[in-house]
């Protein structure tokens, strides 16, 4: 599971009283595109 966002200067982490939701990026190039 992903704990924080990945953009500079983020500083958001996941944390169970917040609804904020993190999502992998994909590595495959072709998926990406979806």
């Amino acid at each position: 599971m992903v704990e924080s966002c990945s953009p500079v200067n983020c500083c958001n982490r996941r944390r169970k009283d917040v609804k904020m939701k993190f999502h992998r990026i994909l590595r495959d190039p072709n998926m990406r595109k979806l």
